[in-house]
């Protein structure tokens, strides 16, 4: 850095350095005509100058020392020297020169801004700091070490004296937005966030359209659990832009969390219309509608993305969840192979590749996803429980118990691993730990229907406990009285305590819910057959080998009546 820029510092400085010298004339006793000393330093000084001017500091330091020769009272040819040295890295020999002029002049700003430099470059930060102060106290106007006392208090993460100073800049230059934004943004990093919402309030009474303003005291409540504050901000900023991402960004969190689908493709609507290229928004956008079953809009908005250099994996993703839920299962397959090629960490895809599978009972083909899997992410209770129920579902009980209990190993909660294993332990016919399961997992989940359905209903097939299986049934039929599955089992139940009318009312609605199910038309048999209604029993029972022709039991039952 060069102190001095032009022919107009150069003189002021000489003229400086005439005013501080002696202006006595000290005579040889040879000649009156003999020049005063002063002149001569200040000769060399400005000799110095013009060398310092051309970068030329080694030049310039032997006229400046020339010029202490001639007047070692000058604090202004220390300065020039230590500043000489500064340039040149010789930063110790410049505080010796400093230290010394500071005592010639204590309040000589010059000096104090070379040595908070000098500390600086020293890495005595606390000391260049002071130096700063210093100079503050000199001068509460001095821009140029205020800026520099701040940054050293940004670098030594002093949040307490910076935000003081930015107090004091308030004082000093009255209410000015970016120093007001900075101090609300030092009080938020503090956590004290009634004060960080104060000036941004002051913000908006200077200028009400400030949009980061507005912004930022939506982020405060929200951090403070104020919603419908939040909310409140960042639709008024959306009000005066519309455009605005940060705000339009905050709201689809909350839009997210509620499920509110329809308000995410309507904030984001004017974003598509300004650019139909935004990557961001068609993704977001086309989630939406996914989750709201508009498949083919959610296609339409990523179909288009598929164009670019580079896919982002979360479109191929997407993209196979659509094709999933359409059931082109295929298609689907090809996105998700896309993600867990380029993404091997990410479960979901692997989860998703997976039940492409299993929804077309190709269930050692899941297998084998969930294997893979595995591999790449050891860890995931999601997997392990997924594995045991692709085994469960190839009638591998045996095989399945470990991974399901290893998904519980992970996550002793875990709800798919619960009632898997449940069922497992029944399928191997080990009820005492079934039960044990069953009951554990109801103590987690206490109203949990698919839970209490399952138990209840292992428990009629054991004709064991059925007082306790009906009151569990009857808590899943008040959750969901139109599950087919669920008010099967009540009617089961009733079957079995005989209580035939109520048996018939739950299994004849349930038939109707689900008239394809052999299991339920099976049951609906039974009942009639208990009533003595043989008519009805076979219709029933008929249809049920209908659906499934290799329940020999049914067709003994129906040789024996018919």
């Amino acid at each position: 850095m060069k102190r001095f820029n032009d022919i107009i510092y150069i003189l002021s400085a000489a003229l400086i350095l005439s005013a501080c010298a002696t202006t006595q004339s000290i005579s040889t006793g040879q000649s009156s005509s003999e020049p005063d000393i002063p002149f001569k330093a200040r000769d060399f000084y400005l000799e110095g100058l013009y060398l310092q001017m051309e970068e030329r500091y080694n030049e310039a330091l032997v006229q400046f020392y020339q010029a202490l020769l001639y007047d070692s009272t000058s604090s202004t040819i220390y300065n020039s020297i230590a500043e000489n040295h500064i340039r040149l890295g010789h930063f110790d020999s410049a505080l010796i020169l400093l230290e010394k002029s500071r005592q010639l002049d204590p309040k000589n700003e010059e000096t104090i801004s070379l040595l908070a430099e000098t500390y600086y470059h020293l890495k005595e930060d606390l000391k260049a700091i002071n130096a700063y102060r210093s100079l503050l106290d000199i001068d509460p106007y001095n821009d140029r070490a205020r800026q520099f006392l701040l940054f050293m208090y940004q670098k030594n993460d002093m949040e307490e004296a910076l935000t003081a100073q930015y107090q004091e800049i308030l004082k000093l230059y009255g209410r000015e937005k970016d120093n007001l934004f900075r101090l609300a943004k030092l009080y938020e990093k503090q956590d004290d966030l009634e004060k960080a919402r104060y000036y941004y309030k002051q913000i908006l009474q200077i200028d009400s359209l400030d949009l980061h303003a507005r912004y930022e005291l939506g982020n405060i409540a929200d951090e403070a659990g104020q919603t419908r504050e939040a909310l409140r901000y960042y639709k008024e900023a959306l009000e005066q832009d519309s455009l605005f991402r940060p705000a339009a960004l905050k709201l689809n969190r909350f839009y997210r969390q509620e499920q509110s689908w329809p308000k995410i493709i309507e904030l984001f609507q004017p974003f598509l219309q300004a650019d139909s290229t935004d990557l961001e928004v068609r993704l977001l956008m086309a989630e939406a509608y996914y989750f709201q079953d508009s498949y083919q809009q959610a296609k339409q908005l990523l179909d288009m993305m598929l164009n670019e250099d580079e896919v982002y994996w979360g479109v191929y993703d997407l993209l196979g969840r659509v094709e999933f839920e359409l059931k082109n299962y295929e298609t689907a397959r090809g996105y998700f192979r896309k993600v867990v090629d380029e993404k091997p960490e990410n479960k979901f895809s692997w989860l998703f590749l997976g039940f492409t599978y299993s929804d077309e009972n190709r269930y050692a083909e899941a297998e084998k996803v969930y294997r893979r899997a595995l591999k790449e992410i050891p860890d995931d209770v999601m997997l392990w429980a997924f594995l045991g129920i692709a085994l469960q579902e190839q009638d591998k009980n045996a095989e399945a118990v470990s991974p399901l209990k290893k998904a519980l190993q992970l996550d002793e909660k875990h709800m798919n691993a619960l009632s898997s294993l449940a069922v497992v332990y029944e399928n191997l016919q080990q009820y005492a730990r079934a039960d044990s399961i069953y009951e554990q997992a109801i103590g987690h989940y206490p109203n949990n229907p698919l839970l209490l359905n399952n138990y209840s209903y292992s428990l009629c097939e054991r004709d064991t406990r059925l007082q306790e299986a009906l009151q569990m049934s009857k808590k899943a039929v008040e959750q969901e009285p139109d599950n087919a599955a669920y008010l099967d089992t009540i009617g089961w139940i009733y079957y079995k305590l005989g209580e035939l009318q109520k048996a018939e009312q739950y299994i004849k609605k349930a038939v109707q819910l689900t008239p394809e199910s052999a299991v339920l038309l099976e049951h609906l048999g039974f009942v009639y057959y208990a009533m003595n209604n043989m008519e009805e029993a076979v219709r029933y029972w008929q249809r049920a080998l209908q659906l499934d022709g290799n329940n020999t039991n049914l067709k003994q039952k129906l040789e024996t009546i018919e």
